[in-house]
């Protein structure tokens, strides 16, 4: 029954991850492969995303695959599963508008092997596309106003297969075997009054490729206390795509092309992070890096490099000395803060997040429910851009549980 309930949860995932790629609603997610999403799962999204530092025994941390074997020895089967919602508004000097999207944000099934080596495997959407935007403009040549209106949604989703080693009580090596699939479907309508006809350029974006990732992380005791270092890096790829262009009326196709082999790029990744983890308390903070400037693309985009830094905060607001820390309420806060990706009209801007989450244990305490609140700001009013503010609330499950355990009659 176990395996049942796991396969179609799995397969329930691909295509609910599929539609959550297709609602990015952002206007920024039109450049590149759009918006890129967090690895952030349960307990790291809400620390801000903070965890290429942090080993836990009782929830999964999907940032840094060397975290897989930090997990509670007694247990070999965790289920971790989340949903989230989201409320994207978007103003310029000119005009305001909104967004509502929402869908499965991860799927991840863990399992121990043997006592220092822990797999698992896992769906999330990796990038999110989702726009409209409707451009006045007039001809000369026709001697009046015409529309443009610029439309995009998918996404890319990862599948990955993850697995991390104890090499001794202070050293955890980990690696993810990554693929990279999905679509983005762009259109341009063109609308007039002129006796020149309606017409539709639509054009479809197959994209994949294989990847990988690798994470280590390094536990110091101290005292009684847990100081924990740890690091991750990605190679920078290129996804390969075909891309189908039709030009179109409102009746008839006009016109239609295959175009293969185009180059969508991928930056190389760089990180770092530390966690302190006391009686009651959990402080832990990320530096990442991210190689825009190297990435190829068929985009007339000015991509930029990239500083991300997070800072998350964990602790326990009501202790009881019979409740140990996998039995006990959680309170969890997070900031988050880049730069942007690219260069638009001569500006980079930053962007920012904050956080605030509670971890619940329920069934007996041996489950924990994640709930979580992320607003999330960035863009600019300054040279004709638009700004954007974003209410996001998650859910998500951790499940625990021993299998493949024989039950002895006595």
């Amino acid at each position: 029954m176990k395996y049942c309930i796991i396969s179609s949860l799995l397969l329930l995932g691909v295509s609910c991850i599929n539609l959550h790629g297709q609602a990015s609603g952002s206007v920024y997610s039109a450049y590149g492969i759009g918006d890129l999403r967090s690895k952030a799962n349960g307990q790291v999204q809400g620390l801000g995303g903070a965890g290429i530092g942090l080993s836990s025994q009782y929830f999964l941390n999907l940032t840094n695959p060397a975290s897989y074997s930090s997990l509670v020895p007694r247990l070999n089967m965790f289920f971790d599963f989340g949903v989230d919602a989201n409320y994207l508004s978007m103003r310029s000097d000119e005009a305001t508008n909104s967004h509502r999207s929402g869908g499965l944000s991860h799927l991840s099934l863990w399992l121990r092997f043997t006592k220092g080596w822990s797999s698992t495997l896992g769906l999330q959407p990796y990038s999110t596309v989702g726009y409209s935007i409707q451009s006045d403009r007039y001809s000369d040549v026709l001697g009046e106003p015409y529309n443009l209106i610029y439309r995009g949604e998918g996404g890319v989703t990862r599948l990955f297969w993850g697995h991390s080693y104890t090499l001794s009580p202070f050293i955890s090596i980990g690696g993810n075997a990554n693929f990279l699939f999905g679509s983005i479907d762009r259109s341009q309508t063109f609308t007039s009054s002129s006796i020149i006809s309606n017409f539709v350029l639509n054009e479809e974006v197959f994209l994949r490729a294989f990847s990988y990732d690798l994470g280590l992380q390094v536990h110091l005791p101290v005292g009684r206390d847990l100081l924990t270092l740890g690091t991750t890096f990605s190679p920078g790829i290129d996804l390969k795509a075909n891309t189908d262009v039709s030009l179109d009326g409102f009746s008839d196709e006009l016109v239609a092309e295959n175009i293969e082999e185009e180059q969508y790029g991928l930056p190389m990744e760089i990180g770092g992070g530390l966690s302190w983890k006391a009686e009651g308390f959990l402080l832990t903070t990320d530096l990442i890096y991210r190689d825009w400037e190297d990435i190829g693309t068929s985009q007339d985009i000015e991509f930029v490099n990239t500083w991300t830094t997070r800072l998350g905060l964990e602790f326990i607001p009501f202790k009881n000395e019979l409740l140990d820390y996998e039995h006990s309420l959680l309170i969890r806060t997070g900031f988050e803060m880049q730069n942007a990706n690219w260069r638009i009209n001569g500006i980079n801007f930053s962007e920012w997040s904050y956080t605030i989450g509670l971890g619940i244990p329920f069934n007996r305490y041996t489950h924990h429910m994640n709930l979580n609140y992320t607003y999330h700001q960035r863009g600019t009013l300054s040279n004709h851009l638009i700004q954007e503010a974003k209410h996001e609330v998650s859910v998500s499950f951790t499940l625990r549980d021993i299998w493949f355990m024989k039950r002895k009659i006595f």
